[in-house]
């Protein structure tokens, strides 16, 4: 049932877009986000990565108790790197962007987490050294690979399935009747909001699909007008528009809130 409603409501896929900075609260659950994945994450299509969020709970719940110094170091590297990430993920890193260096305000710093595969991987082999330990680990990780392999074309042969033996307005309906009603009759949506659709650069002659070499500037535009609802203190309006953005329909990302 995830994998078939999954399918229907999963765009094309594309490159990471940098939505924007948050509140401090908020980055650091977005950064910590694999201890929590059964409160925050509700993705149609969560579940492909939850053997990963077990698997790197266990290795820093384990490396925590280790007496093994590369093990502990490893552990902080890891706790620090995350820490890092929730700050220069929220507002408080606009602080150190004035002046001269306010031209880093359009960078996404938060892709420093880039090097934990690494650190988990080298966390990974040294705690392959317990025996008793190493059965486990092994299999976790096992159904890791396996379960992220399957979560890019099991979608699309899913969706591929349903458009051929759906009509396209029937498969459109469904879509809608997803997203306006119960999840999987155990999630109310009560939010919907959208973000910036790039589609209007288009739209006034910038065309950044048959023309690459104009997307930085692109994206930095889009920075630009986000950052002056942050200037102007008028964040709500922002928030307004986007959820207005979704309501009929257009945004580069489509962001649905819900609960049980």
């Amino acid at each position: 049932m995830h994998l078939i409603i999954g399918s229907i409501l999963s765009d094309p896929i594309h490159r990471t877009v940098f939505v924007g900075r948050t509140d401090l609260i908020t980055s650091f659950l977005n950064a910590f986000n694999f201890f929590l994945i059964g409160l925050r994450d509700v993705a149609t299509l969560f579940f492909f990565k939850v053997p990963l969020h077990i698997l790197y709970t266990l290795l820093l719940a384990l490396s925590l108790f280790s007496n093994e110094k590369k093990i502990k170091l490893l552990f902080f590297f890891i706790i620090s790197i995350l820490i890092l990430q929730s700050i220069v993920g929220s507002y408080l890193i606009n602080i150190f962007f004035i002046g001269i260096f306010n031209i880093f305000e359009g960078f996404n710093f938060t892709r420093i987490d880039r090097v934990l595969p690494l650190a988990f991987t080298l966390l990974f082999i040294f705690k392959l050294n317990n025996k008793n330990l190493k059965g486990l680990l092994y299999f976790v990780s096992i159904i890791s690979i396996l379960s992220i392999q399957f979560q890019t074309p099991l979608p699309q042969i899913v969706k591929y399935i349903l458009q051929k033996n759906m009509q396209v307005d029937k498969f459109d309906e469904t879509k809608n009747k997803i997203l306006e009603n119960n999840y999987i009759s155990g999630f109310k949506i009560i939010l919907k909001e959208s973000t910036f659709p790039l589609e209007f650069f288009i739209l006034m002659g910038h065309d950044y699909i048959k023309n690459p070499k104009i997307g930085k500037k692109i994206h930095l535009e889009r920075i630009k007008f986000e950052k002056h609802f942050e200037k102007l203190k008028t964040i709500e309006v922002k928030k307004a528009l986007y959820q207005k953005f979704a309501e009929i329909g257009i945004g580069r990302t489509a962001i649905i809130y819900a609960k049980k």
